[in-house]
């Protein structure tokens, strides 16, 4: 918001959320192109319950090979920041 009001000349943000806004919300925002560090995702699962990471996994994998992972990031994003292997 002090970006928007011109209380702020610039912002860090997370890259993902900044791609959102300028594509999604219209925002008048640059990203550039040094960062400052790598910005990664994961998912937690409570120590020890492998079966429910492992159907999450396979799930994910499974989506990734049919080619929807990849269409939901460029809906969303505008290009496939996906990492699933």
């Amino acid at each position: 918001m002090d970006l928007e009001t011109g209380n702020s000349d610039a912002v860090l943000m997370d890259t993902v959320m900044a791609n959102y806004m300028i594509t999604e919300l219209g925002k008048d925002y640059k990203v550039l192109s040094e960062t400052l560090l790598a910005d990664e995702y994961a998912i937690g699962f409570r120590k020890g319950d492998i079966a429910l990471r492992d159907a999450v996994n396979k799930a994910l994998s499974d989506l990734k090979a049919e080619g929807k992972v990849a269409e939901i990031s460029e809906k969303w994003f505008g290009t496939d920041i996906t990492t699933i292997e």
